[in-house]
């Protein structure tokens, strides 16, 4: 029998959400963020799969991962990112997890950190 963690994945896209469906047998990788932004992936170096990477609901990276179980795509953006298969870039391979910069703010533009304040509702 097939177990839930061993199932292939489809990912759509609709309103901000991802949404999986079964379609087969697969291995399922793990992914995480660092403190810095760092995304990381579990498996090793040649797995056929790719980071795709979504900002305020849209998809805004989508990168080969197959040389790497680390990458550093931006640590002042809120993001959401998950593996996709790297044939197809359809099929999704891992969790999905999420990346919130420091509030500190240390990192970001002013005018990245007035476009985030705004949309939590503060005032700079």
């Amino acid at each position: 029998p097939v177990k839930p963690s061993d199932v292939k994945r489809r990912v759509t896209q609709a309103s901000g959400t991802v949404k999986l469906s079964p379609i087969g047998p697969q291995r399922v990788w793990h992914v995480h963020s660092e403190e810095d932004g760092t995304l990381v992936r579990d498996g090793a170096v040649g797995d056929m799969v790719a980071w795709v990477v979504e900002h305020e609901g849209k998809v805004v990276m989508s990168k080969n991962a197959n040389a790497s179980l680390r990458y550093k795509y931006s640590s002042s953006l809120p993001q959401r990112f998950w593996l996709v298969d790297i044939k197809s870039y359809s099929l999704t391979l891992s969790n999905v997890a999420s990346f919130a910069p420091s509030s500190s703010g240390a990192n970001l533009t002013p005018s990245t950190a007035l476009r985030i304040a705004q949309k939590e509702g503060r005032r700079i």
